[in-house]
């Protein structure tokens, strides 16, 4: 597996993790699970596929495209630090924090650590999420 996320706190409308890619180490956030309905829920547990786009029709910056999930597309890693900026898609950092004042951790340094990431895993690969 070149990427495995492990999910870990969570409450009603965000899931909090960690990835791993070789040596490398971050956070994760994502929007809860909501039996993987399109826009509002993180995707379910598994083992996808994932290639290093350069850039996409939405997303102008490099970041890693997650296929074969189940019902969905367009599943990306990509750049974000709050809950609101996410439709199902995975934001990487390198901490937790409640940037906003609003009482919910977001997640810090995402572009930073997304750029990171990239470095040091294969163009085209595996991702487990549990």
């Amino acid at each position: 597996m070149d990427i495995k996320i492990t999910r870990g706190k969570r409450n009603s409308n965000v899931t909090y993790g960690e990835l791993v890619a070789a040596e490398f180490k971050c956070k994760t956030l994502e929007l809860a699970f909501r039996g993987n309905k399109k826009n509002v829920s993180c995707i379910p547990a598994g083992v996808y596929n994932y290639t290093v786009l350069k850039r996409s029709s939405k997303i102008k910056y490099p970041h890693i495209w997650i296929t074969n999930v189940i019902f969905r597309d367009g599943i990306k890693i990509h750049v974000a630090n709050y809950i609101r900026q996410l439709r199902g898609c995975i934001a990487v950092g390198g901490y937790f924090a409640d940037i906003n004042n609003d009482g919910v951790l977001d997640i810090v340094d995402s572009r930073n650590t997304l750029k990171e990431l990239i470095k040091v895993i294969p163009e085209r690969g595996k991702i487990e999420i549990k």
